[in-house]
């Protein structure tokens, strides 16, 4: 009898606990919408290693990787800048950017840039919400075209919301 109450109690309290398993918490009351075939998971020691070598790199800024959404065609990048605040380092990448790169097309109204590495395309985004949290992403693939959809469509910026 124990046993089946206990089971009615769980039952009921997951219930209760509706949460959209579309979209995943982040900080500060912000969440993230998932697209179907996105996950999170940790990120192999290369990933990381190329993170850092990439994308926290430089001592007038610090972005710690907060979260590795992984798709089979994409990787996205979550990063939390840290002491410091997005348009700034917005400013110290476009520069460093432009300095190392050729190919590299930058929108500074909305924060965003593209350019290669490595044979994979990478979109770094800047993302102020609801100047709440800042978050800054990289995504990659080797799928130009993805690339471009990411870029002109905001299809990570419109997938981020804050409820306080």
């Amino acid at each position: 009898m124990k046993f089946y109450l206990s089971i009615i109690i769980i039952i009921i309290g997951s219930s209760c606990t509706s949460q959209d398993q579309n979209s995943i918490r982040l900080l500060n009351n912000v969440t993230l919408k998932r697209f179907p075939g996105e996950y999170i998971r940790d990120p192999e020691p290369s990933e990381l290693k190329n993170y850092e070598l990439h994308f926290n790199n430089s001592i007038d800024y610090q972005i710690p990787l907060f979260k590795l959404f992984f798709h089979d065609n994409y990787k996205i990048f979550l990063g939390i800048p840290f002491n410091n605040n997005d348009l700034k380092i917005f400013n110290i990448r476009s520069k460093q950017l432009v300095e190392l790169k050729k190919d590299i097309f930058i929108d500074s109204l909305r924060k965003k840039m593209t350019y290669t590495i490595d044979d994979k395309h990478i979109l770094e985004e800047y993302h102020n919400i609801d100047n709440h949290s800042f978050f800054i992403s990289f995504t990659e693939t080797k799928i130009d075209s993805i690339a471009t959809i990411f870029l002109k469509k905001d299809m990570l910026k419109n997938r981020f919301s804050y409820k306080p």
